[in-house]
């Protein structure tokens, strides 16, 4: 039976194999993404400081500009909103691209710092564990977020949200290994705990929903911190953290953004609500479960260097709800509408908790049976196979996956079969067509007035979703972008005439 036995080492190659070959796709896909939408409107008076300049300083300045307007005028979300509006393809419209790749590495290192929290409890697990952990958990995120659409390609969407929850997730486990491997220089330490006031001030101004729930995360940190004797001065950051929330809080675009939204609802009753939104994500959305459950196996062989739980991990599920509940109270409380991005945010949250809650019940489990621990650092590899191929099918039924053989055909949501689907049947460099020669005839017409007789739309990329009304921000923000002349953009009335690409 040992020649059927495999390590963790190779099962870590193996996770980074499949890592590679489900995100692939996705990257690939990005060299046909074009921004849309917000995406021209907010960068534009950066981008139009470069046409002008050829100057990425001027284009930062112009963004700063754009970014302190916005917090007059429109939202206070000032960190988020500055790297939406400094954007990549203000150089180059086709630079769209960059960020879904930056994302994809930006995450793998997030999801790594956090696994390395396990050596603050033993040094000596193996590397292979960690790696194991993190490919599995970066597939989690990067393949079965709900809209890969808004979560990755779309850049103000994909930054605002995707971008600083990975943000939170990378400081907050730094932050911890500092505080439990506290420099032994001064210098060191006064300049990492500088450091960490000026990002959690960043994280203060990100999106709603990323700066509420991470006050409620540092606030269960502090208690650790007191609880514990650890040094008081790491309390310094989460106050530039509430800093960087309130003056979020006290922008004037507050005012006029809640005035389109409606009126905002009783404390008590959001408090409540977002409880019961919380709890009602936790039961159904069963398929996010199924992906976490290969790494139970993972944890019974980890926990042999793991030391018995202390008892206030118990208590990890209830502050996982709280911490979800937390995320949901800005939407609850400014009757926002929950939209795709948002529940993105939801489930990177709910992804990372629900790994973080399966591991203490494992660890809990294997403590009241021992037995159950394994003896070596390999696994039964028929048995690896079948549980692989159980939660594939599962999910791949899920994703309403289905195979024609006359003639060859396949369908499936799952987003890495869908961008290789529409790869091979050439649909994204038919849509990046469409929009760039929408754009060449906008740069090149000598006409006042253009109708568009073709709409373009892809599941992954979206639509620039054009209108008959040429004065729309989406049409002005679509010509003010790619060119300097004054054009009315339109679609044709009779809308039957579209024809998709």
């Amino acid at each position: 039976m040992k020649r059927f036995r495999v390590s963790i080492r190779a099962l870590s190659i193996l996770a980074t194999i499949a890592m590679v070959v489900l995100v692939l796709p996705l990257i690939l896909t990005a060299f046909y993404n074009r921004p849309i939408l917000d995406d021209l409107v907010q960068p534009y008076p950066a981008a139009a400081a470069y046409r002008q300049t050829g100057s990425i300083i001027q284009a930062f300045g112009a963004a700063i500009g754009e970014t302190v307007r916005i917090w007059h005028a429109y939202s206070g979300i000032f960190s988020s909103m500055f790297v939406s509006v400094f954007a990549p393809f203000i150089v180059n419209y086709t630079y769209s691209f960059i960020h879904p790749i930056l994302l994809t590495i930006f995450t793998i290192i997030a999801v790594y710092q956090a696994a390395k929290c396990l050596h603050l409890v033993n040094k000596e697990i193996p590397t292979a564990y960690l790696w194991l952990i993190t490919m599995v958990v970066s597939i989690m995120l990067l393949t079965t977020m709900p809209s890969v659409y808004e979560g990755f390609y779309w850049y103000s969407a994909a930054m605002n949200y995707t971008f600083f929850f990975m943000f939170s997730l990378l400081l907050f486990s730094c932050l911890i290994k500092s505080i439990h491997d506290q420099p032994q220089k001064h210098g060191r330490r006064i300049w990492s705990h500088i450091i960490y006031c000026v990002c959690f001030f960043i994280l203060g101004g990100a999106n709603w929903m990323t700066s509420t729930y991470s006050i409620v995360v540092y606030g269960f940190l502090a208690i650790w911190i007191l609880l514990r004797n650890k040094p008081k001065t790491y309390l310094l950051p989460m106050l530039f953290l509430v800093m960087g929330y309130l003056l979020a809080i006290a922008a004037p675009g507050n005012t006029a953004r809640q005035a389109v939204v409606g009126e905002r609802l009783p404390l008590i009753e959001t408090f409540l609500t977002s409880f019961r939104y919380a709890f009602t994500y936790c039961a159904r959305n069963w398929q996010y479960y199924l992906i976490s459950l290969l790494l139970v196996p993972v944890f019974f062989h980890l926990k042999r260097f793991i030391p018995k739980l202390p008892k206030y991990l118990l208590l990890t599920p209830l502050c996982s709800i709280c911490i979800l509940a937390a995320a949901y109270f800005p939407l609850v409380y400014s009757a926002y509408s929950i939209t795709d991005r948002h529940v993105n945010i939801i489930f990177f949250l709910f992804s990372i908790l629900l790994v973080i809650n399966e591991a203490v019940l494992v660890f809990w489990i294997a403590e009241f049976i021992p037995k159950l621990l394994p003896k070596k650092d390999d696994c039964f590899f028929p048995g690896v196979l079948l549980a692989v191929a159980v939660v594939t099918l599962s999910m791949l039924g899920f994703y309403r996956t289905s195979i024609s053989l006359s003639p060859l055909d396949v369908n499936c949501n799952y987003a890495p079969a869908l961008a290789t689907i529409h790869l091979v049947k050439g649909y994204s460099k038919n849509y990046a067509g469409s929009y760039d020669h929408l754009v060449h005839k906008l740069q090149t017409t000598e006409e006042d007035v253009m109708i568009v007789d073709t709409f373009m739309s892809s599941p992954l990329f979206g639509t620039p979703d054009l209108q008959l009304d040429p004065a729309s921000w989406i049409n002005e923000g679509f010509v003010k972008f790619h060119t300097d002349k004054d054009i009315l953009l339109t679609q044709p009335r009779n809308l039957r005439d579209r024809q998709p690409y």
